[in-house]
């Protein structure tokens, strides 16, 4: 199996010992997000020469980060680029939601476990790389803080500050608050959090910071 699918995988009992999300409706689409957001961010720090004798100097994404499974899907999985999913556009797999308000709302699939993952994963993407919405759903463009600021923040989040009934709009706030844990405040970090949140409109009132005065 793929690397990534593997750490999807493991990540799925990390989150079972942590916030234990509840695999149905919301909390099962950060449930899955999650494990694609770490089992990407795996396969990066591999691809960039971490291993067992330690970490890389720097975790550099390629294309394939952004695909989950593409070492194990199959020519009928659907979406062209051969992946179970893609993370930097979620609906180019013709059926996964990349807006909060287009979600998934039905009883299949748990309530959109898998099918409503790609805002998390949207939202992760653009929170390491930048950019905008894929299918301009937003205008907000995002600045990225770089994949392992992200995945140090969504980690944080899913394994101190969510629970199992946590929503997308308090994942939101969740992982704002692990940003500014770990960077502070008024952040670059913080507010790309903020940012790549608006973008897949995940909604919640936050201020820009203010910026200092000249010379300091």
């Amino acid at each position: 199996s793929g690397f990534d699918v593997t750490a999807h995988e493991v990540t799925h009992g990390v989150t079972a010992k942590t916030s234990n999300l509840t695999y149905r409706n919301e909390s099962g689409a950060l449930n899955e997000g999650m494990s694609d957001i770490i089992g990407a961010s795996a396969e990066a720090w591999r691809a960039s020469g971490g291993g067992a004798m330690g970490g890389p100097a720097a975790i550099i994404p390629n294309a394939d980060t952004w695909k989950i499974g593409e070492d194990v899907a199959g020519p009928t999985l659907p979406g062209p680029g051969g992946a179970l999913r893609f993370m930097n556009d979620p609906a180019k797999d013709t059926q996964s939601a990349d807006y909060y308000a287009t979600r998934y709302m039905g009883t299949q699939d748990n309530g959109g476990v898998h099918l409503n993952s790609g805002i998390a994963n949207l939202a992760f993407y653009l929170a390491s790389q930048g950019g905008t919405h894929p299918r301009t759903k937003s205008a907000t463009v995002v600045k990225g803080a770089g994949i392992e600021a992200a995945a140090r923040i969504f980690g944080r989040a899913n394994m101190y500050l969510f629970t199992a009934s946590t929503t997308f709009q308090q994942a939101r706030f969740a992982t704002a608050q692990a940003a500014e844990d770990l960077y502070g405040r008024c952040s670059r970090e913080w507010t790309t959090i903020h940012m790549a949140w608006d973008t897949v409109g995940v909604g919640g009132k936050w201020g820009r910071c203010p910026a200092p005065p000249r010379g300091f």
